[in-house]
């Protein structure tokens, strides 16, 4: 008895294994992200470097937006150089890259859409403005706005230009891929 019970439950796990490997839900399917990351060896310390990073759960993407006008992603910066990160909210720049091609992010809502930006509570204002800087050892995270219309679905990566450290980052999709 107890080995044709064992026999069963054996069988019922083996089918059930089976079941997951091929079913979209069980690898976290709809709960799908990608992982973006990229970085910049430090001047003086290049064992050291600022990282950059952020994550894009597919289905939120899609279905968050501002007022139906803007996609929004959370940049982490995390600087672990010697010396604070300058940031220049007229001078830098991040691109969104699409499978057509990109598309410019914008860093100043204030200036963009002066009217939503006004009509957003003063706390969300304060999370929503571009630092002026990233100190030595800390993270910042810049929001990054990007009109609806002009995004036809979730980035392959981007692409960050800041006037303090020259050449643009490619911040790249780090996503592992799944073993067959």
């Amino acid at each position: 008895m107890h080995v044709l019970r064992l026999a069963s439950c054996l069988f019922l796990f083996g089918v059930t294994v089976a079941i997951a490997r091929e079913s979209p839900m069980a690898n976290g399917g709809k709960g799908k992200k990608t992982l973006y990351g990229g970085f910049v060896a430090c001047a003086n310390t290049p064992d050291d470097s600022i990282a950059f990073s952020t994550e894009i759960e597919h289905v939120l993407f899609r279905l968050n937006s501002v007022h139906n006008k803007y996609k929004v992603v959370r940049l982490k910066i995390k600087n672990n150089c010697d010396r604070d990160l300058l940031l220049d909210i007229a001078a830098d720049k991040l691109e969104l890259l699409h499978r057509d091609g990109q598309v410019s992010g914008f860093l100043n809502l204030a200036q963009e859409d002066p009217d939503l930006w006004n009509n957003l509570e003063a706390d969300l204002r304060r999370s929503l403005l571009y630092p002026a800087r990233v100190e030595k050892g800390e993270e910042e995270n810049v929001f990054v706005l990007v009109a609806q219309a002009r995004l036809p679905g979730v980035p392959r990566g981007f692409r960050y230009t800041l006037r303090t450290l020259g050449p643009p980052i490619d911040i790249r999709d780090l996503t592992p891929v799944a073993k067959r």
